[in-house]
């Protein structure tokens, strides 16, 4: 068991270090469960489904589910683009 000391922020968040992320598999949008006991705090991964649609490969998120069609990818990525480029740019 590894016992660090971790600040909340003034938004109530904690950070979890690096090393026990990567040990976890915990990458962003992760789920955990917290349990309060006795006055007590417990942060629980949330078991991966195997039938996940990404995959840690080389610490990137691979994408392994099955599109419906070429045409579908090209729709999502010409709608994931404008909304980037909107986004972070204000324009279309």
């Amino acid at each position: 068991m590894n016992l660090q000391e971790l600040k909340i922020d003034q938004f109530g968040r904690i950070l979890i270090p690096q090393g026990i992320r990567e040990n976890l598999g915990l990458v962003s949008g992760s789920i955990l469960t917290l349990t309060e006991k006795e006055g007590k705090i417990t942060l629980s991964p949330v078991k991966k489904d195997e039938n996940s649609l990404f995959k840690k490969n080389n610490s990137v998120l691979v994408y392994t589910g099955k599109l419906e069609s070429k045409k579908s990818f090209e729709n999502w990525e010409k709608q994931n683009r404008e909304f980037r480029n909107q986004t972070n740019w204000g324009i279309s």
